[in-house]
C-alpha cells in the first residue's frame, strides 16, 4: 500500500511537471513578438487556458487525493491494528486454555487430599477407640485373674475348721453354720433349709460307701 502511494505521488508530480512545462511554452509563445496575427494570439491564448484548466484540475485531484490517502491510510491501519488485536485475544485465550485445565486440575487434587486427610483422621480416631477399648478388656482380665489368684491364695491359707465362713447357706444364701453329714459339702445355716433343700441335693449328695443307699440322713453338723 505504501508503494503504491509513492508511485501515485510520482505520477502526480510527473504530471504536474509537465503541465508547467507547457504553461511555460505557451508563456513563450504568447510574449514573441512574431506573432502579431490575431489567429495566433487567439490559439495560443485558448492553448494557455486549456493548460492552466488541465494544471487546476490535477491540483485539485493532488489535493484531494492527498486529503484521502492520510484517511484511508489510518482506516486500513486502524483495520489492520483490530484484526491483530483480535488474533493476538485469541491466542491467548488458547494459551490460558491449558493454565485453567492446570488450575482446576490443582484445585481437584486439593480437594481429593483434603478428603483423604480427613479419612486418614477418621482412621486414625477408630484404631485408638478399639486400642483403648482392648486396653481396658485386658486390665479387666488381668484384675480380674489377680484377684482369683489372690482368693485362692486365702482361701488355702485358711485352716479346715475356717472354710465355712466363707460359704453360703444353699437354701438361703445366708451364712452356712453347717454342712451336709453326708457329703460334707453343701452348708446350710440350719436343718430347716436343709430338709427344704434335701429334694434337690439328694440327687447331688455323694454317701459314704458303707451307709445304705435307702439310707436318708437329715444331719446337719453344727461347727464347733
Amino acid at each position: 500500500q505504501a508503494q503504491q502511494q509513492q508511485q501515485q505521488q510520482q505520477q502526480v508530480q510527473q504530471q504536474l511537471q509537465q503541465a508547467a512545462a507547457a504553461a511555460a511554452a505557451a508563456a513563450t509563445i504568447n510574449s514573441s513578438p512574431l506573432m502579431t496575427n490575431n489567429t495566433s494570439t487567439t490559439t495560443t491564448t485558448t492553448t494557455v487556458k486549456v493548460v492552466q484548466q488541465e494544471q487546476q484540475e490535477i491540483e485539485n485531484e493532488l489535493a484531494i487525493t492527498t486529503k484521502e490517502e492520510p484517511w484511508q491510510a489510518l482506516t486500513e491501519g486502524i483495520e489492520s491494528a483490530t484484526e491483530y488485536v483480535d488474533q493476538t485475544t485469541q491466542m491467548i485465550a488458547e494459551s490460558n486454555l491449558p493454565f485453567e485445565k492446570m488450575k482446576a486440575l490443582c484445585s481437584q487434587v486439593s480437594k481429593a487430599m483434603q478428603e483423604l486427610k480427613k479419612c486418614i483422621g477418621e482412621a486414625r480416631d477408630v484404631h485408638n477407640h478399639q486400642l483403648d477399648r482392648l486396653q481396658r478388656e485386658r486390665d479387666a482380665a488381668i484384675l480380674t485373674v489377680t484377684q482369683l489368684e489372690e482368693q485362692n491364695n486365702i482361701s488355702s491359707q485358711l485352716p479346715p475348721g475356717s472354710v465355712h465362713a466363707n460359704k453360703k447357706c444353699a437354701n438361703c444364701n445366708r451364712e452356712a453354720l453347717a454342712e451336709c453329714s453326708l457329703c460334707r459339702r453343701t452348708p446350710y445355716c440350719s436343718t430347716f433349709c436343709q430338709r427344704k433343700d434335701w429334694i434337690t441335693h439328694q440327687n447331688e449328695c455323694v454317701r459314704s460307701t458303707q451307709e445304705a443307699t435307702h439310707q436318708i440322713m437329715l444331719i446337719v453338723d453344727e461347727t464347733q
